[in-house]
């Protein structure tokens, strides 16, 4: 694995830009101690480049070529290995101004260290061997989390807890892959190191192992990103009033006349602390107009996608043939009923004896928001049951869309592999399917990932992690 330690030294702002009590300036590479010195006075007289690793300078950010004082900073010293990016790394501590921020900053790269690019120093700590990529993507899904669960989740993929797994099955996995291949190599002298019917078992087994890896994609996807709701019903029944009442602002535009959505609208809010994705969608009915059109087709894409649907009928009006037709298509997936403008209704009997279970059905009102409160404990309810079973805590769940895609192309690898041994086919097609599996989950840990795959992952850190 390459080793930065002959590479340029880099800075960068490490904490959120803006004014605030405590800006941190970030240096890595051989040269961190040498280009702090260069800058920075310890009250001491301390020489950074001379102080062992762990210690905290107090002193004086100089510009060397005025003489003139920048700033007041703490100095922390932390020498590789031992540090984040397993190189020399040096933090500089100093008021959070951002304009004395970028002065230092300006200093330091006029010293001879090079502005970081996105995701630099956690790249460096990968290529350093300190974390894997796995480690490396969950530093940002940590810094990034909006809800507890993804917080937790995050914080167990830093540990290794997700790494660890993919590891030992990728481990057994090569085991067998030795065996097959040891097949191989004595068939001449009809040594046979691993039975086809032992060999098949112990792929059904990885092939177990796998699959329960993916069922955990969903709860996996809904800790980082949102658990889905999408609100869908026909024109003029209120889903862009209901979606601004959710989110307690005026996000959508409310007006009388049906069709006002023609595009799909999505924001999120902490309801209870989950983080609830909420996507407001065109109303469906038979239309000419292709921009409707359009909107009713990504209205339907949406519904696929739900954790949830919230479809919404006019009380007025009571539910429809289209309306049981639609509802009929989502009754597969999560959802609930929601008679809307029951402040309109003094006849409840609209809405009773329909064929949708009455555990689905809700009442609510957007213009009194009578039952809002009980839609949202719904909705929350409905979230943590994909948590049921292992905790969040207790489990390794997969996260990302990288994870899962090389998981399902592993599982068809080993899939191919008992094919192959089922019709009796040559050991050599056998492990190289094995071996196809094998580099599938290397790439989860980045063992074999293309330099391609680490530029696209790093792009989306901020700059200074």
């Amino acid at each position: 694995m390459k080793h930065f330690s002959d590479e340029e030294t880099i800075c960068a702002i490490s904490t959120p830009l803006g004014n605030g009590g405590i800006g941190i300036i970030r240096l890595s590479g051989k040269r961190s101690f040498e280009i702090g010195d260069r800058i920075f006075r310890s009250d001491k007289n301390k020489n950074l480049q001379n102080s062992p690793t762990y210690q905290l300078h107090y002193g004086r950010i100089i510009n060397p070529c005025s003489g003139e004082i920048v700033d007041e900073a703490l100095a922390s010293v932390m020498r590789a290995p031992r540090s984040y990016t397993a190189e020399d790394v040096l933090e500089l501590s100093c008021h959070g101004n951002l304009r004395s921020l970028r002065n230092v900053l300006s200093l330091l790269i006029q010293q001879g260290a090079r502005e970081a690019l996105p995701g630099e120093f956690t790249k460096r700590a990968f290529l350093n061997g300190r974390i894997d990529l796995v480690q490396a993507e969950a530093v940002m899904d940590l810094v990034s989390a909006e809800s507890e669960a993804g917080r937790r989740n995050a914080l167990n993929n830093l540990n290794g807890k997700f790494s660890k797994i993919i590891s030992e099955l990728r481990e057994d996995m090569v085991n067998l892959l030795a065996k097959m291949e040891a097949n191989i190599d004595f068939s001449e002298e009809e040594i046979e190191v691993m039975p086809a019917g032992k060999a098949i078992q112990c792929l059904y087994l990885l092939l177990d192992r796998v699959e329960e890896l993916l069922k955990t994609a969903r709860d996996g996807r809904i800790a980082r990103e949102g658990y889905l709701v999408v609100i869908a019903g026909k024109p003029n029944v209120g889903k862009s009033s209901l979606l601004n009442i959710l989110l307690e602002k005026n996000r959508a535009i409310v007006t009388p006349v049906a069709g006002t959505t023609r595009d799909s609208l999505e924001e999120s809010v902490l309801l209870q602390g989950v983080r609830i994705r909420l996507v407001d969608t065109a109303g469906i009915r038979t239309t000419e107009d292709l921009v409707e059109k359009e909107g009713i087709r990504r209205t339907e894409n949406h519904l696929c996608e739900a954790d949830l649907v919230l479809w919404l009928v006019d009380a007025k009006l009571g539910l429809t043939p289209e309306d049981d037709k639609e509802i009929e298509k989502i009754g597969r997936k999560n959802y609930f009923v929601l008679f809307n403008k029951m402040d309109l209704v003094p006849n409840l009997s609209l809405i009773e004896n329909r064929t949708v279970p009455k555990e689905r059905i809700l009442k609510i009102s957007s213009l009194s928001k009578n039952g809002i409160k009980e839609l949202e404990d719904r909705i929350i309810d409905e979230s943590t049951k994909c948590y049921e079973g292992p905790k969040l805590e207790e489990a390794a769940v997969v996260v990302r869309g990288r994870h899962e895609n090389l998981l399902k192309a592993a599982k068809n690898s080993l899939l191919r592999a008992c094919d192959s041994l089922k019709n009796n086919m040559s050991a050599e097609f056998i492990a190289l399917d094995l071996k196809g599996a094998v580099d599938e989950l290397g790439e989860i840990l980045g063992i074999c990932a293309p330099e391609e795959v680490l530029d696209r992952i790093f792009k989306d850190f901020c700059i200074g992690k």
